[in-house]
């Protein structure tokens, strides 16, 4: 490896996650007239609309049209393609299908505790096409992790599969066995002549970790070595295109860094004020939620240059829990300007530190603002 660029070590995790669509199933019913296949769907949205009531706890949330009907082309054995009716709809109550929802929102949550994600650029900063990672949800950004991530991802992971997914193909086993279910049976059978199977299960989540950055490297590293070949031949016109190559490869790690950076030092600075809510509020779970999420992205310190930073902050956590104001108050000072990048971040910061002045604000916006943190940092 050329001694002007190092190894980073940065993964990406392409998270498998499965939507409650893969819990439906489809009947085709194109030989019935548009009047049979109006009273199907309509018997079928009373018959689950009902079981959504009966298997709700508490309010039925998210129950509406769940019932898809639609065209749908398929080839001939002539060559040509013939349109088909199919109404496609998902057999089991509304809970069952919000508690899918909940498992990819778990999964999200895991991901943002132990990742970064690059930052907004900085004003005057030209825009770089970082290297993608698979995003969890629609639209997410490449999130990174450290080596040391990877484990607590998959620990994570694991957790999920045990308890949550486990939970839902328990629940979905339960109703396939009740009357329910054969309800819903009863409705298809009426109509069409046909059998709702069973069996439907709500697949593991599953994580594959890659590491993007390892082809900068590796590219840089052959372009190096196609640059020494062409100052061998004294081949000029070559080697300026090739010392375009390697500029463009290092701004575009450098950016990606710097980006990285302020992420995490705007993760840092969030914890900062978790933690002088715990100072006002005279709650020990602010510090430990505070300490705690610092801990989530230690991984990073030495890959970003921010060790110094980071045990700074957890030293300043854990003099703030022992009451050693001495120690808490050169730590706090330091930190404040460690995490500003300018003077706009250093005056949050400052106003972060100096939460415990604004007692005067209403109650429902302090109360705003503690649920906000809470939902947060998971108090």
């Amino acid at each position: 490896m050329s001694k002007e660029i190092e190894t980073l070590d940065l993964y990406t995790a392409d998270y498998h996650v499965s939507v409650p669509d893969i819990l439906s199933c489809q009947f085709d019913v194109t030989g019935l007239s548009d009047l049979e296949q109006r009273m199907f769907v309509e018997d079928l949205q009373d018959e689950l609309r009902r079981i959504d009531e009966k298997w709700a706890k508490g309010k039925v949330k998210g129950s509406g049209k769940r019932i898809i009907q639609f065209l749908a082309k398929e080839p001939t054995p002539q060559g040509g393609y013939v349109r088909r009716v199919r109404v496609k709809f998902i057999p089991y109550p509304q809970s069952i299908i919000n508690r899918v929802n909940r498992v990819r929102e778990a999964v999200y949550s895991e991901s943002v505790k132990y990742s970064l994600s690059p930052s907004p650029i900085a004003a005057g900063e030209e825009k770089v096409q970082f290297l993608s990672g698979s995003p969890v949800m629609a639209n997410e950004k490449p999130r990174y992790l450290s080596k040391a991530q990877i484990f607590e991802v998959m620990r994570a992971v694991e957790r999920i599969n045990a308890e949550e997914v486990a939970e839902v193909n328990k629940s979905i086993e339960e109703f396939e066995k009740s009357a329910d279910f054969e309800s819903i049976a009863n409705v298809v059978k009426k109509h069409l002549g046909a059998d709702l199977a069973k069996g439907r299960r709500y697949p593991q989540v599953r994580v594959v970790f890659s590491a993007p950055t390892v082809f900068l490297d590796e590219f840089y590293e052959k372009v190096s070595q196609e640059l020494k070949e062409a100052k061998e031949q004294a081949d000029v016109k070559r080697q300026e295109m090739l010392k375009k190559m390697l500029e463009d490869i290092e701004a575009e790690r450098n950016a990606m860094l710097e980006s990285l950076r302020r992420s995490l030092r705007s993760r840092l600075r969030e914890s900062l004020a978790v933690m002088e809510k715990g100072k006002t509020s005279g709650r020990k779970t602010y510090y430990e939620a505070a300490k705690k999420s610092v801990e989530m992205v230690k991984g990073f310190d030495t890959i970003l240059g921010e060790e110094e930073v980071i045990s700074e902050l957890i030293q300043l956590i854990d003099a703030e829990m022992k009451g050693d104001e001495k120690t808490a108050n050169g730590l706090r000072e330091k930190l404040v300007h460690a995490l500003s990048e300018g003077t706009g971040v250093r005056r949050a910061v400052k106003a972060a530190v100096n939460m415990g002045a604004e007692e005067e604000k209403k109650p429902r916006e302090r109360k705003a603002e503690e649920t906000a943190l809470e939902e947060l940092f998971g108090l």
